[in-house]
């Protein structure tokens, strides 16, 4: 039966690009620009510098002057408190990475990595001043409500959630040597890189065939060309509660990525649960303040 749906899948696939070359040809395009100029330059370091610190157990130690308030807000180890910061950091897709490796290498335990997964993959801060406030609103929605809209749900899902999990520190010792460090991180910006392309393409046949809500439906899949699209009429409260909730929630594209880093089951099911809470939470935050004077 997979080997079925998996067949029709390609030949559907085989006949879209057929069928609609223009529009495939503009989505690639625009995918290897996003992921060249955007994708390559925000992400790269961070994912380099990270496999350095996991791989060569430098986790506790970075992480000892943020520890101790992340311990009294989400009861986090050291480990589990640096895979929070570099979170919050460099954004979507290396919260779910770092975490997965961490659990994976038994620096994790189960219970810490499934309360991580349900509110440390957000989107950078630069991403949320400079791309969505600057680009996209073009500055007419205050910066610090923004980031108190997209930042405030998965700070309150990891509160709550605290209460739910028992959190274990975890040692391990051991190092990699470089050779396990450069090239994970290149296959890594790589694979991100082609599922942007890839959606890219799922957005430029959504605008080519123009159904109803197209904007909205491109900002589910691809947050980054997306949010640009439902934005380019001008800003209404409901084409900025698409903006936070398409944001909060990350996309497919970006849930897809993360899934990619994320071997275990249990703990994809705690990413989709914790991403939930947060558009739940941000739903609740934008009626009180935009719809309740």
């Amino acid at each position: 039966m997979k080997r079925i749906f998996l067949s029709f899948i390609c030949m559907l696939s085989i006949g879209i690009i057929l069928s609609y070359p223009a529009a495939v040809i503009s989505g690639v395009k625009s995918g290897i620009q996003l992921s060249l100029y955007q994708i390559v330059p925000s992400l790269f370091p961070f994912i380099l510098v990270a496999n350095i610190m996991t791989s060569q157990n430098l986790t506790e130690n970075i992480a000892k002057l943020f520890h101790p308030l992340l311990h009294c807000l989400y009861g986090l180890s050291p480990n589990g408190s640096f895979s929070c910061l570099l979170s919050f950091l460099s954004g979507f897709p290396l919260g779910a990475k770092t975490i997965s490796e961490l659990y994976e290498t038994g620096k994790l335990s189960f219970s810490e990595s499934a309360h991580l997964m349900t509110f440390c993959n957000n989107c950078s801060l630069s991403f949320a001043v400079n791309y969505i406030g600057f680009s996209c609103l073009g500055n007419k929605i205050p910066i610090g409500r923004l980031i108190l809209f997209i930042y405030l749900p998965p700070v309150l899902t990891g509160f709550i959630n605290r209460f739910f999990f028992t959190h274990e520190r975890k040692v391990v010792t051991g190092q990699m040597g470089t050779s396990k460090i450069i090239q994970p991180a290149v296959e890594t910006i790589t694979k991100i890189s082609v599922f942007v392309i890839l959606f890219s393409i799922v957005v430029s046949l959504l605008q080519n065939w123009k159904i109803p809500y197209w904007q909205n439906i491109s900002s589910l899949c691809e947050i980054t060309t997306g949010l640009k699209c439902i934005t380019e009429n001008g800003i209404f409260p409901n084409t900025l509660i698409c903006v936070i909730l398409s944001t909060v929630f990350g996309g497919i594209s970006t849930m897809v990525q993360c899934f990619s880093f994320i071997s275990d089951l249990a703990l994809k099911k705690y990413y989709l649960f914790g991403k939930i809470e947060q558009c739940l939470i941000a739903l609740m935050m934008f009626s009180v303040a935009y719809f309740i004077r």
